[in-house]
Order: structure tokens, then C-alpha cells, then sequence
């Protein structure tokens, strides 16, 4: 799992032999919280985000493929948002079980690039009469 500036794009490597051709994501907001020792664990914030299945490219005779969703405000992730996503693979009858939790990741925009206010002397402002 990857933030971009815009978006988390999501790699799914398959490391075996696949005739399997689809590909489905989910993702879960998380909140990080402490525990009674003072180690940091996830709550849920609500429920897996199911995303619709997508062909994957490649064919079976593959040793290796390699699937990439790119996932943004449009897909119900929010910024300033922690999550953890989830693949699984299958066809158009059946599917395999989910992967295991990627690591939690925030969704934010690097303050460096965040759009800066407009400072209010710099503003164009005319008083009324």
C-alpha cells in the first residue's frame, strides 16, 4: 500500500501460478489508540469497505502478476484518514479467503502541498459604504 498525493494505490503481488482472474480490495478506517500497556493497536472506525471485483492482468501461465487499484476521495476514503486494506482473488463462481491486514496507512496530503489561504492583506477586499 502506497499514499500518493492524491490517492493510496494498492499492489497485490501473486507469487504463484493463477488461473484465478479477478481481484477484489476492501478497506477498513482504523483509529490508533493506546492499550493498557501503552502499546499502539487499531480500533475499527465501522465496517470493510467491499470494492467490486477487477480483472486482473496477465494470464495463468505466470509465475508472478502483479495488480495495482489506485483508491482516492471517490472510493469513500477520506483525508486525515488512517486505513488498512484487504485483497482477495477469485473468478465469477468462487473466491479465496482475505488477506491478512496490509499496515495501516493515512491518507494526507504532505504539508508542502497542501493549497495555502490566501492572506487577508493580500486580498482584493473593498468596504462598503
Amino acid at each position: 500500500v502506497f499514499c500518493t498525493l492524491a490517492a493510496v494505490r494498492v499492489r497485490v503481488l501473486l507469487a504463484t501460478a493463477c488461473a484465478l482472474p479477478l481481484c477484489q480490495l476492501r478497506f477498513l478506517a482504523v483509529r490508533r489508540e493506546e492499550d493498557e500497556q501503552g502499546a499502539e493497536v487499531l480500533a475499527a472506525q465501522g465496517e470493510w469497505h467491499v470494492l467490486p471485483p477487477q480483472a486482473m492482468p496477465g494470464s495463468a501461465a505466470q509465475r508472478q502478476i502483479t495488480f495495482e487499484m489506485q483508491l482516492g476521495e471517490e472510493d469513500g476514503l477520506e483525508l486525515g484518514s488512517d486505513y488498512v486494506f484487504s485483497a482477495r482473488v477469485g473468478d465469477f463462481r468462487r473466491h479465496s479467503s482475505w488477506s491478512v491486514s496490509s499496515k495501516s496507512i493515512l491518507l494526507d496530503v504532505p504539508e508542502a502541498l497542501a493549497p495555502m489561504p490566501i492572506p487577508s492583506s493580500t486580498r482584493g477586499s473593498k468596504g462598503l459604504a
